[in-house]
């Protein structure tokens, strides 16, 4: 989802520096694979803040107008993908 052509470019770029770096152990080698693992995390969160952010746009846009029940089913498909990730357990209020 958070993917685009340019962001694969990089990972293949990454992955044969990885396998350069594992081949002769280089201090270089190594710090150009971080390197290039830096910039793929940098990236990979810009790019998805630039999704979030229209996406947002679009829902703001949406409250208020016709289009308010798509932008609500929108956001309540993010929190039921999401369920399950958190790992809270709630007080009850018997105690």
């Amino acid at each position: 989802m958070f993917w685009d052509a340019e962001i694969e470019k990089e990972r293949q770029n990454k992955k044969q520096l990885f396998l350069k770096w594992l081949s002769t152990k280089d201090n270089n080698d190594k710090l150009q694979y971080k390197k290039a693992q830096a910039k793929i995390r940098r990236m990979v969160a810009n790019y998805r803040n630039k999704f979030w952010d229209k996406k947002c746009l679009q829902i703001q846009t949406y409250l208020g107008s016709k289009k308010s029940s798509e932008s609500w089913k929108f956001i309540k498909n993010i929190h039921l993908s999401n369920s399950g990730k958190s790992q809270i357990n709630l007080i009850s209020a018997d105690v």
